[in-house]
């Protein structure tokens, strides 16, 4: 009989646990139509993506730039009318980024720098509200290194490094934040600046050879004559030069570099590949 019992009590137990739940109303014709609406606008706007990111995959930028364009409308219309989900304004950043590419790739340089300070404002607004994410933030670096190229392609240098200064604590390769720094300041004529973001970028990334070309070519510049007539380049100078040439033996830079060591009259005990060869 004990055996009996313990069985009928372990019949019962699934009977006692569902009672618990409590029953589930059901939904009401216009609940059930506001989740088909928005399962519609759902389905409209993941074909709107995938379709942007194919013609931007082709670089197709015409019909990238028209398609986001429209993505970016659906995408505000469906954050427009369910203000409590968080995705629509989260994937905003996004498309206003690649909005910018298509823009920088067209030559609209003015509407690129438009598109990425749209992104990065709406960006803003995100980690202000502690809604940021590394994906986000690499967002916000792209946008901003993109912008600096297209401040850069209307001759602004100023701004150009202004962005990519704003740029650093977002990128995701760091290195190479501070190199378009480097190469900016180096274009502008701040000899300074540019050998103390060429020594930021080598930290990070000591394989980087054009941050090596820059620092030489800033230090070199630095050379000075001595009583007797002798020129006197700064050591730090001629070793980033022989840096440069041991990390890229066939780099754009190689004649320059060759040119600035045969001058100094120094032996380049670096084994190199002459272009010619």
């Amino acid at each position: 009989m004990k055996a009996w019992r313990f069985i009928l009590a372990g019949l019962l137990l699934p009977g006692l646990v569902l009672a618990q739940i409590p029953a589930v109303s059901p939904l009401s014709k216009d609940q059930i139509g506001a989740i088909k609406a928005k399962n519609a606008a759902n389905v409209e706007l993941n074909g709107l993506i995938l379709q942007t990111n194919a013609a931007a995959q082709a670089k197709d930028w015409p019909k990238t730039k028209e398609l986001t364009v429209k993505l970016i409308a659906a995408n505000s219309k469906l954050a427009a009318a369910y203000p409590d989900d968080a995705s629509y304004p989260a994937a905003e950043p996004g498309y206003y980024q690649l909005l910018g590419t298509a823009h920088l790739n067209l030559g609209e340089y003015q509407a690129a720098i438009a598109a990425y300070e749209k992104c990065t404002g709406r960006a803003q607004v995100l980690c202000d509200g502690r809604k940021d994410s590394p994906e986000l933030k690499k967002t916000m670096g792209i946008a901003l290194t993109s912008e600096g190229n297209a401040w850069l392609k209307l001759g602004k240098s100023k701004e150009a490094m202004a962005c990519y200064e704003r740029a650093i604590p977002f990128a995701s390769n760091p290195a190479t934040a501070w190199f378009n720094l480097c190469a900016t300041r180096y274009n502008m004529g701040d000899m300074d600046g540019a050998i103390v973001a060429a020594d930021k970028a080598i930290a990070l990334d000591p394989t980087k050879a054009d941050a090596y070309f820059i620092k030489g070519s800033c230090l070199f510049g630095n050379a000075t004559v001595d009583a007797n007539g002798k020129t006197i380049i700064p050591p730090e100078a001629m070793v980033a030069l022989q840096k440069y040439l041991e990390l890229a033996p066939n780099g754009g830079h190689t004649d320059d570099v060759k040119q600035m060591l045969d001058y100094a009259g120094t032996a380049v005990k670096t084994t190199y590949q002459s272009k010619t060869q």
